[in-house]
C-alpha cells in the first residue's frame, strides 16, 4: 500500500536587497531593534518590547521564539546589520544633534559631578545648605532628582518677639557615578577582561541599565560604522601605479 505524502509548503526564501545586502527580515529586525511596533504576526506589545531588545525584536521580525536569542546575537555581529541601524537612525540622530562628542561630555558630565556643585557651605559654622543658583547647565546634567516641599510654618521667639518662618525642605538626587566611570574607563582600554566586576550591571537599577545600554549601543554601531568605511577604503585600487613591468 501507497504512502501519501504531505505536501508540505516549503518557504519562499527572503529576497535580498540589493542596496544593503539584506534580506527583507533582517530589515524588518533591525528597525524593530530600534522601534518596537506591532506587527500582522506580533499583534501585541508587552513591557519586554522596549528599544535595543534584541531579543524580541528578532521576534516581531518573524524569527523562531525558540531561536530568536541566537539569532539576535549573530545578527548583531553583521557589520551589515550595524551599517542599516545607522542609516535608519540617523535622520533621529541628525534631528536631535545626537554626535559622539555629545554623548562622551553628557557621560562626563555624570562621571565627574561633585556634590560641591550643588551646595553652599557656611566658613564658620560650617553649616551647609542646597544652592543650585551658580549651578551650570552642565552640572546640573547629573541631577536626576530635584525635589521642593513646603513643611508647617516655624513659630519661634527672636529677641523676646513671636515670629513665624516658612520651612521648605530641599532635596536633590545625583546620578550614579561609579557605574558611568566604569563604562568610560572599559572605553579608553583601563580595565583588563579578567579583572572586569561582571557584576556591576546588577547593582544598576532598570531606568540606569537601560540608559547605559542606550548610550553602547550607539557607540558600537558608530565604531561598526567607521570600521566599514576604512576596510572598503583598503580595498579600493591605487589611482595611477601600472600593475605592467616596466619596458
Amino acid at each position: 500500500m501507497a504512502i501519501k505524502k504531505k505536501n508540505v509548503k516549503k518557504k519562499k526564501p527572503d529576497k535580498i536587497n540589493p542596496e544593503t545586502g539584506l534580506s527583507s527580515r533582517q530589515e524588518e529586525f533591525a528597525r524593530q531593534y530600534l522601534y518596537p511596533t506591532a506587527t500582522p504576526i506580533y499583534k501585541k506589545l508587552t513591557k519586554e518590547d522596549i528599544p535595543f531588545n534584541a531579543t524580541r525584536a528578532a521576534i516581531r521580525a518573524g524569527y523562531s521564539a525558540k531561536t530568536a536569542a541566537q539569532q539576535a546575537s549573530r545578527l548583531l555581529r553583521s557589520v551589515k546589520i550595524q551599517l542599516y541601524i545607522s542609516q535608519v537612525q540617523k535622520p533621529a540622530l541628525d534631528q536631535f544633534e545626537i554626535t559622539q562628542e555629545r554623548i562622551l561630555g553628557e557621560l562626563a558630565s555624570l562621571a565627574f559631578s561633585n556634590i560641591l556643585d550643588f551646595v553652599t557651605i557656611h566658613e564658620e559654622s560650617g553649616q551647609a545648605w542646597i544652592d543650585i543658583t551658580k549651578c551650570t547647565r552642565e552640572q546640573a546634567a547629573a541631577l536626576t532628582q530635584f525635589e521642593v516641599v513646603e513643611l508647617p510654618p516655624l513659630k519661634m521667639v527672636d529677641q523676646g518677639e513671636e515670629i513665624t518662618r516658612e520651612v521648605i525642605k530641599t532635596k536633590i538626587k545625583i546620578a550614579d557615578k561609579r557605574s558611568v566611570l566604569e563604562l568610560l574607563a572599559k572605553r579608553e582600554g583601563m580595565f583588563q577582561p579578567d579583572k572586569l566586576d561582571v557584576n556591576v550591571t546588577n547593582k544598576l537599577n532598570t531606568e540606569d541599565k537601560m540608559d547605559i545600554a542606550k548610550r553602547i549601543a550607539f557607540m558600537l554601531r558608530k565604531a561598526a560604522v567607521d570600521k566599514d568605511k576604512q576596510e572598503k577604503g583598503k580595498k579600493q585600487p591605487s589611482v595611477g601605479k601600472s600593475a605592467g613591468k616596466k619596458p
